[in-house]
C-alpha cells in the first residue's frame, strides 16, 4: 500500500518523461544549496584592497575638513544673525 502513496510520481505527473518530480525536487534543492554555499565562501574570501582603504579614509578625512569649514561657516552666520537683534 505505500508503494502506491509514496511512488515515484506522488507528488503530480512528471515535467519530464522518466524522471520522478521528487529527484528533479532533490536536485534543485541540491543546487541552490551549493550555489548559496559557494556564495558564502567568497564573500569571507574577498580580497580588501589597500589602496581602496587608503582611498576611503582620505576621502573621510577630506569630507570631515568640509564639515569643519561649513560648521565654522555657520556659526559665523548665526552669529551675525544674533548680533543684528
Amino acid at each position: 500500500m505505500m508503494h502506491h502513496v509514496f511512488g515515484p510520481h506522488f507528488l503530480g505527473a512528471p515535467l519530464f518523461p522518466g524522471v520522478p518530480n521528487l529527484v528533479l525536487f532533490i536536485l534543485l534543492g541540491l543546487g541552490v544549496w551549493y550555489f548559496l554555499k559557494r556564495d558564502k565562501q567568497t564573500e569571507s574570501q574577498a580580497p580588501h584592497s589597500k589602496d581602496s582603504s587608503i582611498s576611503e579614509t582620505q576621502d573621510l578625512r577630506d569630507e570631515i575638513n568640509q564639515l569643519k569649514k561649513e560648521n565654522d561657516l555657520l556659526r559665523e552666520l548665526l552669529k551675525r544673525d544674533l548680533e543684528k537683534k
